[in-house]
């Protein structure tokens, strides 16, 4: 069937192209006869190609995993004081449920893997009423849009549900954007980076081979006098493929045959063809496009305790952070109401969240709040998920850990300070 959709495909030309299927919604087809774009290394690269191949796989899992297991609560800015508003919709979508079927780090782990490797990330937003709250966030896989028109300053989005295009204002798409040349459609990562991907590929489709014909080389066998008669040839080729081409365990049979043979071998092996460095190189390659560092992508031949802190706070910084300010800046425009926007409403990830694996950072990092007046040990303990206990909501700093008035008072160490200086005797 797939022979005969290809060859369907080349007969009708660009009219039944994979192109074709894409645009008109058949993506899956578009797959099946070719869709992607072709590389130098003769694959046509597209994401459900790419995801097979480990480098991209992992790149995805570095950056889509963390992001989405990440606290996004939904705060209140009063004055001084900020407030989680555990109890709003919108912090439910983003951190228990997105909607009735798929739990929120599901939802936003699609979000996230659309846009980092198709270059956008779209989410149908279910409002009660036109300005109403969100209640509701439905994926929109990125094969079912069409296009983006910007109208009178406002974006409008076209999508396909079946046979039927469906329009949408901007107000009801959430759109997670990758890298974009013009601010309206992002690129995605597989698409950027589709040649280091087809390298890459080529080396594991190469392995592949190699190693399913038993580590045998390619080779060429001429026989130095003809066949004397055409039945010779068939019957020479039958046994050599019965006991060399079909099967595993005939891969290292050796050939009984009459005549004169000589073989010379062609192509290389992996120790000549340096297939180990050379898919090594691509581990690095690929990262570039997902701007992650190689241990990351589960190479750690370049990391060591030395600089594995400092490519952690990177990954941190210039890896997740440009994702979690896209993140808010998106809710911040769709998912909260010009009401919610207008009282000091915002979403903001938890990175605290990251510390979770280590015990003994945590302890420190609490410990250094606690002396410096940071938080309270009431503040300190809801992060560990204890119970408060009476007395735990004072503040406290370093000098006798003496408690602060918050009044302008002076503490009891002051006053005692200011007594001494008072009662001592002036020198004559």
């Amino acid at each position: 069937m797939i022979g005969w959709l290809q060859k369907a495909a080349e007969a009708v030309g660009s009219l039944w192209s994979p192109d074709w299927y894409n645009r008109n919604g058949f993506y899956r087809l578009a797959q099946i006869v070719g869709g992607g774009q072709s590389t130098s290394a003769g694959f046509s690269v597209n994401v459900e190609r790419a995801m097979q191949c480990s480098i991209p796989y992992v790149c995805t899992r570095a950056i889509c995993e963390p992001l989405s297991a990440m606290p996004l609560p939904v705060l209140k800015k009063t004055g001084e004081n900020t407030e989680i508003l555990r109890d709003s919709l919108l912090h439910g979508l983003l951190n228990r449920s997105a909607n009735d079927f798929q739990s929120a780090k599901l939802f936003r782990r699609t979000i996230q893997h659309h846009a980092l490797n198709y270059g956008n990330g779209f989410a149908r937003v279910l409002r009660r009423g036109v300005e109403g709250e969100p209640y509701g966030l439905v994926n929109l896989h990125p094969s079912t849009f069409i296009k983006k028109d910007i109208v009178q300053g406002a974006a409008v989005y076209l999508f396909r549900d079946g046979s039927t295009e469906v329009p949408y204002n901007g107000s009801d798409i959430f759109h997670l954007m990758n890298y974009s040349d013009d601010g309206v459609i992002g690129v995605g990562a597989v698409e950027s980076g589709r040649e280091a991907i087809g390298r890459a590929i080529a080396i594991e489709r190469f392995a592949s081979t190699f190693f399913g014909r038993g580590g045998l080389k390619a080779g060429l066998i001429k026989k130095t006098a003809p066949f004397k008669t055409e039945a010779d040839k068939e019957r020479w080729e039958t046994e050599y493929k019965a006991k060399y081409r079909q099967g595993v365990d005939s891969f290292h049979a050796n050939l009984l045959l009459q005549g004169e043979w000589d073989w010379q071998g062609i192509g290389s092996d992996p120790s000549e063809s340096q297939l180990v460095e050379a898919y090594a190189s691509m581990v690095a390659e690929i990262c570039r496009f997902y701007g992650l560092t190689p241990h990351l992508a589960q190479d750690l031949s370049r990391a060591h305790f030395a600089n594995v802190e400092h490519l952690w706070i990177e990954y941190i910084n210039i890896t997740l952070g440009p994702w979690m300010v896209a993140w808010e800046q998106e809710a911040h425009r769709v998912l909260l109401t010009k009401a919610q926007r207008e009282a000091g409403v915002y979403v903001k990830h938890t990175t605290a969240a990251f510390m979770r694996g280590d015990f003994e950072a945590r302890m420190r990092a609490y410990s250094t709040m606690l002396q410096n007046g940071m938080a309270s040990p009431n503040e300190v303990r809801a992060l560990e998920d204890w119970d408060p206990y009476e007395g735990g909501d004072a503040v406290h700093f370093q000098l006798n850990m003496q408690t602060v008035p918050g009044s302008g008072e002076p503490t009891a160490s002051e006053r005692a300070s200011l007594l001494k200086v008072g009662t001592a005797k002036r020198p004559q």
